[in-house]
C-alpha cells in the first residue's frame, strides 16, 4: 500500500524516516522491497510483533483502487500537506 503511494507521486525510491507506529509500516516495506528504499530511519517505535489498529485501517483504505492516487493529488493542495506556501510534493526542479 506504501509502495502504491510512492508510485503515484512518481517516487521510485524513497529515504524513510518514521515514528512511532509509522515504524512499523516503514519497516515492513523496507523488509518486503528493500529496492524501494535507499535509507530507513525509526525511532520510537512500537514493540516487534504490535499491530496498530490505525495503520490495518490506512492500510485497507489504500487497497481501493485509485486511493493512492487520490491520496498523492491531495498531497499536492497547498496548505493540506503542511509544506510552506507555495511548495509542492513532490518538489519540482527550479
Amino acid at each position: 500500500m506504501l509502495g502504491a503511494f510512492f508510485d503515484a507521486l512518481q517516487l521510485p525510491r524513497v529515504t524513510l524516516i518514521a515514528h512511532d507506529s509509522g515504524a512499523v509500516i516503514a519497516s515492513s516495506l523496507a523488509a518486503a522491497h528493500p529496492e524501494r528504499v535507499s535509507r530507513l530511519v525509526l525511532f520510537d517505535t512500537d514493540a516487534p510483533g504490535h499491530v496498530v489498529r490505525s495503520a490495518v485501517v490506512f492500510q485497507k483504505i489504500l487497497e481501493f483502487p485509485g486511493a493512492a492516487h487520490l491520496v498523492a493529488e491531495l498531497m499536492r493542495i497547498p496548505g493540506y500537506s503542511g509544506l510552506p506556501s507555495g511548495q509542492r510534493f513532490p518538489p519540482t526542479a527550479p
